[in-house]
C-alpha cells in the first residue's frame, strides 16, 4: 500500500469516530493544504450510511482495495472457456468479473481467488461458498453453473449473472408501496428459508446482495460467509468473526461473537424490512463507531417504523398511518424479528413470510408488542448501576421535600412493588420460555432424531400419540414449575377434548385447576378459566351439578376483572353459557334461559369469528325454550343462531352443526320429518369433516336420524343407524355416559315395535337408570323413557306394570312442558291405548 493511500484510510478512520459536526474542523486541519486528498476523503464520507463496510474490513483495506479497482488495473482477458468481458466487482479474497460463456453463449459472472490471496485458508473458504451455492437451486437465488481451476491453479466457479438493481434503491426507484415491498420482501424471505431448509444459513443478509432484475424477481447473491448447520467442516463450525460480516446488519448473537443459527438470519431480515419501510436503519447513532453499533445492537431498542416515518428522517416516499393497513400490526411484525433473545423472534424466515401475509390480509398477526415490565425489566438489566444512583438522587431530592420518615416508608413500598414487578417479569418470561421449548418438543414428535420426543422414532406419529407422550412426559420435566405445568397441562387437555376424549381431557383439566389453586389462588382469572373449560367437559359427560358450581364461581371471578378491564371477551359470556346448559340439562330450563339471556347480553360486543359464540348462545336458549314447550320458539332461536353461524368467516364450526341438529329434532317433535332431515345431513358432514364420524357429537345427529325412521315406520333403517350410533358410542365414550341413554332409548322403540320386547326392555330399564340418576326429578327425558318403557310392557300385555309408569311419564311431561306439547299429546295417546287394549273404556275415555 502507498503512503498516500495510508494517509487516506487513517484519516478516514478518524473521521469515522468523530461527530458529524466535529468532523468538519478535523478534516480542515488534516487536509489543509492538499485538496486532492481531502476530495477523494470526502468521496468515501458522502456513503457514510454504507460506513459499516470500513467497519467490516477496516480503514486500512478499503484503501486498498480503492486503489485494487482502478479500471487502470489489468486483468485476464480469458479464463478457461470463459472470455472475460469487464471487472464487476472485488472483495476480501475474490474478484468477480462479467464473462461470456463460449460454449453455451451466454453471460456469467465470473468468481475466482485474487492474485497473491490463494492461502490454504481462503481457498477454504473459496471452495465452501462454491459448496453450498451447488447445494441450492432457487428462482430467488443466483444459480452456480460450474467451476473449475485457471492458470496458476487458482480456483474459480461460474454462476448466473444478475442484472439488477440493489433491492432498496428498487424500491425507492419504482415508488413500490407498502404492499408491494412487503410482497417483494416475502420472496426474499422464501429464498432464505429455502435456503435453511438445506441447513445453510446467509450470515451476511443486506440490501447489496440482494439485487431486483427488471421483472421484479429479487435474486439473493454472495454466499461467501454463510454456514453449514451441522457440517464437520472446521471452517463451518467457526464462529461469525467481526471481519467477516457488516455490523449493520448483523444479529446481536453475531457481534458478541456467539455462535449463530437460522435466528441470526431472520434479525438480519427484519434491519432489511425497517430499511424498506422507513429508509433508515433501526438504530439511532451519532459516531457510527465501531463500539457504539455493537452496543446498540446488544443493548439499544429500536424504535418503531411508524414512528421512524413519521419523524422523516429516512428516504421513505410513503406513509404507514395513511395506509389501509393497522401500523400497529406492522410495527409489530418487524420488531419480533429484531428482538435481542434469538428464541423471542420468529421461528422461521417462512413464518415471517407467514405474518405479513396475514397482516396483509387483515388478519390478526402472531407478533405481539413488547410489555412494558419486559422492556423496564431489560433496562434495569443492562443500567443496574445508573437506576440504582437515579434512585439515590431522587430519593434525596424528595428528602428535602417530604418528611423523613413518611420518604423511607414509601421509599420502601416503591423499591417492594419494583421488586414484585421485576420477580413477576422474570417468572413470565421463563415460564413462557419454558412452556415454548416444552410445546416445540411436542410438536417436534414425528422428528426421526436423538433429539426427538417420540422414543419408536416412528416418522409418522399421530396427534393423538404426541398428546399422550407429552402428558406422561409434562409432569417429570415441569414438576418444578407448577404454574408453567398447569398452562401445559390445560392445552394438551383441550387438545384431548377436540380429539374427542372427554375422560383424559376432565383429568387433565382437573389436574390445572387443582395446581393454579394453589400456586395462583382462587381468585385468579386463569384460575377461572380452568374452572370454565372444565365445566365443559363436564357438561358433556352428563355431570351437570359439578359443571353448574365451577360455572358460577368462574362467573364471579370473571365479573371482577371485567369491572377491572383485564378480562377477555369471550370469557364472560361462555361461562353463562355453560351456567345454562348445565341449568337446563338438569332440569331448570327456566334458570337456565336467564343464564342465557345474560350471556347474550355479555355477547354484544363480541365481533368476527368470536360471534360463533353469539351463535351459540341463541341455540342453547333454543333448547331452554324447547325444554319449557315452546316448540316454535326453540326453532326460531335455532334460525337465528345459524344464520349467525353462517356470517362466522371460515369453515362451518362444530356448534353450527349442533344448532343443526338441535332444529332437526324439534322439526321431528313436530312431524316435519322431510324438513329434518337435509338439516341432520348437513349437521353430520360439518362434524365429520371436523372431527371425524367416530366422536361423541357425530351421534348425537345419528340418533335423531334413528327416531326420524322410527317414528316414519322405517324400522329397518332406523335400526341401522341406531346401531351405528351405539357402535360409535362404545367406542369413544366410558361405560355409563349419559349419551347412552338418548340411544338406547330410541332402539327400545325399535326394538318393541318389531316384535323383540324382552330385549327392548332391558335397554329401556338401563337407560332409565342412566337418566334418573344422572337428571333431577320431573325432567322430560325421564319421563320420555319412561313413556317408552310403558309402551314396551304394554306390548307384552303387563297392563297394571304399565299403567303405573305411563301415568308418571304423562304427569311429568304435562308438568315439564305442558298439555299441548306434541310430546304430551303422545303420552296421552300412549294411556288410550293401554286402556283400550286393557278392556277399560271409561278410563281410555278420559284421554281421547
Amino acid at each position: 500500500m502507498s503512503d498516500r493511500a495510508r494517509r487516506v484510510a487513517e484519516i478516514v478512520k478518524s473521521a469515522l469516530e468523530r461527530t458529524r459536526e466535529e468532523r468538519i474542523t478535523f478534516l480542515d486541519q488534516a487536509c489543509a493544504a492538499d485538496s486532492e486528498t481531502r476530495a477523494e476523503v470526502d468521496s468515501f464520507l458522502q456513503f457514510e450510511d454504507e460506513a459499516s463496510y470500513f467497519i467490516e474490513q477496516g480503514a486500512l483495506h478499503v484503501a486498498a482495495e480503492t486503489i485494487a479497482r482502478d479500471p487502470a488495473t489489468p486483468f485476464p482477458q480469458q479464463i478457461d472457456g470463459y472470455q472475460i468481458l469487464s471487472r464487476i466487482g472485488v472483495g476480501g479474497m475474490g474478484e468477480v468479473y462479467l464473462a461470456h460463456d463460449t460454449k453455451l453463449r451466454r453471460k456469467v459472472a465470473l468468481k475466482l481467488v485474487r492474485a497473491g490471496m490463494d492461502s490454504a485458508e481462503i481457498v477454504t473458504r473459496f471452495r465452501h461458498e462454491e459448496q453450498i451455492l451447488a447445494s441450492l437451486n432457487h428462482p430467488n437465488i443466483a444459480q452456480l453453473y460450474g467451476a473449475g481451476v485457471a492458470a496458476g491453479d487458482i480456483p474459480f466457479f461460474a454462476m448466473e449473472h444478475v442484472a439488477g438493481t440493489r433491492i432498496d434503491e428498487y424500491c425507492n426507484a419504482h415508488a413500490l408501496s407498502t404492499a408491494a415491498r412487503l410482497e417483494l420482501f416475502r420472496k426474499v424471505c422464501a429464498a432464505v428459508h429455502y435456503a435453511h431448509q438445506r441447513l445453510v444459513i446467509h450470515r451476511d443478509l443486506k440490501p447489496s446482495n440482494i439485487l431486483v432484475t427488471a421483472d421484479g424477481e429479487p435474486k439473493l447473491l454472495d454466499f461467501g460467509i454463510a454456514k453449514l448447520v451441522e457440517s464437520p467442516d472446521a471452517f463451518t463450525q467457526m464462529q461469525t468473526l467481526p471481519g467477516a460480516m457488516t455490523p449493520d446488519y448483523a444479529s446481536p448473537e453475531q457481534i458478541r461473537g456467539d455462535a449463530v443459527t437460522t435466528s441470526s438470519d431472520i434479525y438480519s431480515l427484519g434491519v432489511l424490512l425497517y430499511e424498506l419501510l422507513t429508509g433508515q436503519r433501526p438504530y439511532r447513532l451519532k459516531t457510527r463507531s465501531a463500539d457504539e453499533i455493537a452496543r446498540a445492537i446488544t443493548e439499544q431498542e429500536p424504535e418503531r417504523p411508524s414512528t421512524a416515518i413519521a419523524r422523516g428522517d429516512g428516504n421513505s416516499k410513503f406513509e404507514i398511518r395513511n395506509s389501509k393497513f393497522p401500523p400497529g400490526d406492522l410495527d409489530n411484525i418487524v420488531l419480533m424479528a429484531l428482538r435481542k433473545e434469538s428464541k423471542r423472534r420468529y421461528e422461521s424466515a417462512a413464518a415471517f413470510s407467514a405474518d405479513i401475509g396475514r397482516y396483509l390480509e387483515g388478519r390478526p398477526v402472531s407478533a405481539r408488542k413488547d410489555t412494558v415490565t419486559y422492556r423496564t425489566t431489560r433496562f434495569v438489566q443492562r443500567n443496574r448501576l445508573g437506576v440504582v444512583a437515579a434512585v439515590i438522587v431522587f430519593l434525596s431530592l424528595l428528602g428535602g421535600i417530604i418528611a423523613t420518615g413518611w420518604q423511607a416508608r414509601r421509599a420502601t413500598e416503591q423499591a417492594k412493588v419494583a421488586a414484585q414487578e421485576r420477580d413477576r417479569a422474570r417468572v413470565e418470561a421463563a415460564k413462557a420460555e419454558r412452556i415454548n421449548e416444552f410445546l416445540q418438543n411436542v410438536l417436534g414428535f414425528s422428528v426421526v432424531s436423538w433429539v426427538s420426543s417420540n422414543p419408536k422414532r416412528k416418522n409418522v406419529a399421530t396427534i393423538a400419540e404426541a398428546l399422550d407422550e407429552a402428558s406422561q412426559r409434562s409432569d417429570s420435566e415441569l414438576a418444578d414449575q407448577p404454574e408453567v405445568l398447569a398452562a401445559v397441562k390445560f392445552s394438551i387437555a383441550a387438545s384431548y377434548f377436540g380429539q374427542g376424549k372427554p375422560d383424559r381431557a376432565e383429568q387433565l383439566f382437573r389436574a390445572s385447576l387443582d395446581l393454579r389453586r394453589r400456586v395462583l389462588g382462587s381468585e385468579h382469572q386463569d384460575t377461572a378459566i380452568s374452572m370454565t373449560l372444565l365445566a365443559e367437559v363436564l357438561v358433556h359427560q352428563g355431570k351437570f351439578a359439578e359443571a353448574e358450581t365451577l360455572s358460577r364461581e368462574a362467573i364471579a371471578i370473571f365479573r371482577r376483572e371485567r369491572a377491572r378491564g383485564n378480562l377477555a371477551p369471550k370469557w364472560f359470556p361462555l361461562a353463562h353459557s355453560l351456567l345454562g346448559m348445565a341449568l337446563i340439562s338438569s332440569g331448570d330450563a327456566e334458570g337456565g334461559e336467564t343464564a342465557l339471556r345474560q350471556g347474550i347480553e355479555a355477547s354484544a360486543d363480541l365481533t368476527g369469528v368470536l360471534r360463533s359464540l353469539v351463535a351459540s348462545l341463541y341455540g342453547n336458549l333454543s333448547v331452554a325454550r324447547g325444554n319449557q314447550g315452546d316448540i316454535d320458539g326453540a326453532i326460531a332461536w335455532l334460525q337465528k343462531s345459524i344464520e349467525e353461524h353462517r356470517r362466522v368467516p371460515g369453515e362451518p364450526s362444530i356448534e353450527m352443526g349442533i344448532a343443526l341438529g338441535n332444529l332437526a329434532s324439534f322439526l321431528i317433535i313436530k312431524g316435519e320429518y322431510g324438513a329434518a332431515e337435509p338439516a341432520l345431513q348437513e349437521s353430520l358432514k360439518i362434524y365429520v369433516n371436523a372431527v371425524g364420524e367416530k366422536h361423541q357429537f357425530t351421534t348425537w345427529s345419528i340418533i335423531y336420524l334413528a327416531d326420524s325412521y322410527y317414528l316414519q315406520g322405517d324400522y329397518l333403517r332406523a335400526r341401522a343407524e341406531i346401531d351405528r350410533a351405539i357402535g360409535i358410542q362404545q367406542e369413544v365414550l366410558q361405560e355409563g355416559h349419559i349419551d347412552f341413554a338418548r340411544s338406547w332409548t330410541v332402539l327400545g322403540k325399535i326394538l318393541t315395535r318389531t316384535s323383540d320386547a324382552k330385549a327392548a326392555e332391558t335397554y329401556l330399564r338401563r337407560a332409565l337408570d342412566l337418566r334418573a340418576r344422572a337428571l333431577k326429578p320431573g325432567h322430560w327425558r325421564v319421563a320420555e323413557t319412561q313413556g317408552a318403557l310403558g309402551e314396551c310392557l304394554m306390548s307384552q300385555n303387563r297392563y297394571e306394570e304399565a299403567e303405573s309408569i305411563l301415568l308418571e311419564s304423562h304427569a311429568g311431561l304435562s308438568k315439564a312442558l305442558g298439555a299441548n306439547d306434541p310430546r304430551t299429546r303422545d303420552a296421552r295417546q300412549r294411556l288410550l291405548a293401554l286402556y283400550e287394549a286393557w278392556g277399560k273404556p271409561e278410563s281410555a275415555n278420559g284421554y281421547r
